[in-house]
């Protein structure tokens, strides 16, 4: 039991540490309003999902989700929300944020699908233009030894048959990261 009080406790230290540096990075308290989306520069809601904040030097990276589509195959009846891409969000304060293009997207996933798979995966990509796949979580991390930055993510099918980790990889956190099999 001690275990988990002390990683309850560092998880709140944690986010107290992550609220004060959001708060000395902005003088204007109303800057994040509870309740509220966010939104960039462009004044439209931040669309990243499940997402994940890399720091480089003075720049913040905010990757996430695109919002999930629900697609459904007449053919079969399987359905399921699926995402179209890897959204990217830059900020040098942690309270404006300016959005950049996509850094990965479901299309360019290239698992080599069964037959039917692939059929249902041309359906759906007709009826509502993104892959067959789920991403969930992304991250983003640099490798040192190879000197590219690489994206790890949940990858499903629509049937939720793969569960398994996708990863993509660039030489720029700006991407485009390049599906890896």
């Amino acid at each position: 039991m001690q275990g988990k009080q002390c990683h309850a406790v560092l998880l709140s230290c944690c986010q107290l540490l992550l609220l004060s540096c959001v708060a000395a990075a902005s003088s204007d308290d109303t800057v994040f309003t509870p309740g509220t989306i966010p939104v960039d520069s462009d004044g439209n809601q931040i669309n990243a999902h499940e997402g994940w904040i890399l720091q480089i030097e003075d720049t913040y990276l905010w990757y996430g989700t695109s919002r999930k589509v629900y697609a459904e195959d007449p053919a079969t009846g399987h359905s399921d929300w699926l995402s179209g891409s890897v959204n990217l969000f830059v900020s040098h304060d942690l309270a404006s944020w300016r959005r950049k293009p996509a850094v990965f997207t479901a299309a360019a996933i290239n698992t080599g699908p069964p037959a039917a798979a692939a059929a249902l995966a041309r359906r759906l990509r007709a009826a509502k233009g993104s892959g067959p796949y789920r991403l969930e979580r992304p991250r983003v991390l640099y490798n040192a030894a190879h000197r590219y930055y690489v994206l790890l993510f949940h990858l499903d099918s629509v049937e939720l048959d793969r569960q398994q980790v996708g990863w993509a990889v660039s030489p720029s956190p700006y991407g485009p990261f390049v599906f890896q099999q």
